[in-house]
């Protein structure tokens, strides 16, 4: 069956209590909706998390036991409200919305979908119990926004925040930064994930933000440990498996072109080959852009004023010393620090998941049997006008001049795991943080030991245009 030129909820949606749907075979192309494009389970802003009698979360059952499968999902798009603040977009192509518990995505065509705002692909919104991402090709999708830092243009798994003001216009000052009541459990399995763009964030491939909050605050120092309600075994805090995925030829404007972790503090990354990815740094947040300090996340670091010491903070100072360049940031792989609301939910005693030190900082994934090869790190600079009244020249550093389609041309800039902060490939930030892989082929930086090498250099790969 086909669905098209649906104009209101997208072309499929599945509002709440249908237990067990099944949703294969379809055609879903050339649909809009103010949250989701393609196809839709279940609401955005719901009420927070049900609880048992020991206070931890179950199931709100919304929708449960979804089997989205062998669909063809193209060409949708997620616009959001008319000013972008009070309704965000949630997946260009798919979104799981709360309580789409169990929830099976597998099989499916996903390409050229676009959101205004996270996950141009697919998106995972807000709490469901143990969803599954497996075996789809998500290719060409994009996450963007004039005013707006968007993520996730293949995938995005993120938590919603608590409910509270998000702004309204004229301008967009960010959800309440209460603390999410995270994801849930995902399983992002065997996919193809290629050629995806999150043109005004990071995560170009795969996204992950917000995943852990009020799970951590409710554990505040175990992460594992025995269920009190049944005495088994028990992991308290949300889990993400990104495994035998590749992720190849995405790219995102701020970092993290194949894969990005922002509060996601119980990760395991297994198995896939990133590969080809890159970072341009042309998100507005990393200079002087209208309104970029309205951004979600992320404000342009302090200028200095014209004379004198201190920090710039007119906005004279900022027209005398503008920024007119942004700075290399992480291609392949990045993480960053965790949010202060999220700093404060652990406890004194933490102890972090196995082979995931200083959890309670940053995100910092186990990575294990990875490859992460030649992925791109570039920068911009901003030239005074040619003429009066005419827009600034914008270059993209370094300059590369690629003869045929797919060629790498000399003289590129590789980055392939990092975290925001660090000073370069072999890392070093203010905290002293550094990532652990493990048994992985790391093109560059210092990551040698505990199985993980360079790579040999002879590998032949598909570079961006």
């Amino acid at each position: 069956m086909s669905f098209s030129n649906s104009q209101a909820g997208g072309g499929i949606y599945a509002h709440g209590w249908n237990h067990s749907i099944e949703v294969s075979n379809n055609r879903v192309y050339s649909n809009g909706g103010t949250i989701t494009g393609g196809i839709r389970f279940g609401q955005i802003e719901v009420p927070t998390s049900a609880t048992d009698a020991n206070g931890n979360p179950v199931p709100l059952n919304f929708i449960n036991s979804a089997k989205v499968h062998n669909n063809s999902v193209t060409n949708n798009v997620s616009f959001g409200d008319e000013f972008n603040v009070d309704t965000n977009a949630a997946g260009g192509g798919v979104a799981f919305c709360t309580g789409s518990d169990f929830y099976d995505f597998n099989f499916n065509w996903v390409c050229g979908n676009l959101s205004t705002g996270n996950g141009g692909g697919v998106d995972h919104r807000g709490l469901s119990f143990n969803g599954r991402i497996r075996n789809n090709t998500i290719i060409f999708n994009q996450s963007f926004n004039q005013t707006l830092d968007t993520h996730g243009g293949g995938i995005v798994v993120e938590g919603e925040p608590n409910p509270g003001p998000c702004g309204g216009p004229p301008f967009d000052v960010g959800c309440s930064t209460g603390l999410s009541d995270g994801a849930g459990n995902v399983s992002i399995d065997s996919n193809l994930i290629i050629g995806n763009i999150a043109e005004g964030g990071s995560g170009g491939g795969i996204r992950l933000e917000n995943v852990n909050g009020a799970d951590v605050a409710r554990n505040q120092n175990n992460s594992t440990g025995i269920n009190p309600a049944n005495g088994a075994p028990w992991a308290p805090w949300w889990q993400i498996s990104i495994t035998n995925n590749i992720i190849a030829n995405n790219e995102a404007s701020w970092e993290g072109g194949g894969i990005s972790l922002f509060n996601a503090v119980n990760t395991t990354i297994t198995g896939n080959a990133v590969v080809s990815n890159d970072a341009t740094a042309t998100a507005g947040v990393l200079f002087d852009t209208v309104g970029a300090n309205q951004g979600a996340t992320g404000t342009p670091p302090p200028v200095p004023p014209s004379t004198g010491g201190g920090t710039c903070g007119t906005a004279q100072c900022v027209a005398n010393n503008p920024i007119v360049t942004s700075t290399f940031q992480p291609a392949g792989h990045a993480t960053e620090l965790n949010a202060p609301t999220l700093n404060l939910a652990f406890g004194p005693a933490v102890t972090c998941p196995f082979g995931l030190p200083a959890c309670q900082n940053f995100s910092n994934p186990q990575i294990k049997n990875d490859i992460f090869w030649q992925n791109r790190s570039f920068h911009i600079t901003v030239g005074s006008n040619p003429t009066p009244g005419l827009q600034n020249v914008i270059t993209l550093m370094p300059q590369l001049s690629q003869v045929t389609t797919g060629a790498c041309p000399t003289g590129a800039n590789y980055w392939d795991i990092g975290i925001n902060g660090d000073t370069g490939v072999a890392g070093g930030n203010p905290g002293g943080y550094r990532l652990n892989p493990t048994g992985s082929v790391v093109g560059t930086g210092g990551y040698a030991g505990n199985g993980t090498s360079p790579s040999t250099g002879s590998e032949t790969v598909y570079c961006n245009g």
